[in-house]
């Protein structure tokens, strides 16, 4: 699993230090480094590091939509297409994006088509 932190890292300093995200989120980024920051001085339970362990998904979730997604894409053609027809993605895709209607926000981008 450590590998895995130090790439969720990376990408909230990359969140932290871009200027292409939007303020709220850099800000959420520094938000979730203060939250890790006793972890390196005390040792305690796992439920004290819930919150930054949701934000660091919260953060990493846009970092692979704006830019892990598209570098996979061009990496590796046809492969985001053949994972966007997977049945499971089809219908969690419109699950999310009839949720996303019935709060009032309309889905950014839709995915079932493709």
């Amino acid at each position: 699993m450590i590998p895995v932190h130090i790439v969720a890292f990376v990408i909230i300093f990359r969140v932290l230090l871009s200027r292409r995200y939007e303020g709220w989120l850099r800000l959420i980024a520094a938000a979730t480094l203060g939250l890790y920051t006793p972890a390196l001085f005390l040792i305690h339970s796992d439920r004290y590091l819930i919150l930054a362990w949701l934000l660091t998904l919260l953060i990493c979730s846009v970092w692979m939509r704006d830019e892990g997604l598209p570098w996979l894409d061009r990496r590796f053609p046809g492969f985001v297409g053949g994972v966007r027809r997977q049945p499971v993605v089809i219908w969690s895709t419109r699950r999310l994006d009839g949720l996303a209607r019935a709060a009032g926000m309309a889905p950014r981008r839709a995915i079932s088509g493709v």
